[in-house]
């Protein structure tokens, strides 16, 4: 059997592939947390419409602060036409 002679310096680990990944992560974070963040808010937005189109049938008792914009009134009256009110 043929044993090989042991290398006279260990193989170093390729140093380059690490800094290069960090660098593209740093780089891509602030375009990640951004995107996120729209996502969170889309969604929060979209349960908030459907918040209000369900409470159009107590829309009476809600505080004024609980419509904001246009976009609240008009979820208030979708609700409204979907329980057949007016």
């Amino acid at each position: 059997m043929h044993v090989l002679p042991p290398l006279a310096t260990p193989p170093r680990p390729n140093t380059a592939i690490p800094q290069v990944t960090r660098a593209l992560t740093m780089r891509c974070l602030p375009a990640c947390r951004r995107a996120e963040e729209a996502r969170k808010a889309d969604i929060i937005a979209s349960e908030r419409r459907r918040l209000l189109a369900e409470a159009a049938d107590v829309r009476a008792y809600l505080p004024r602060s609980v419509l904001r914009n246009q976009e609240d009134v008009a979820a208030i009256t979708q609700g409204l036409q979907r329980l057949g009110g007016s």
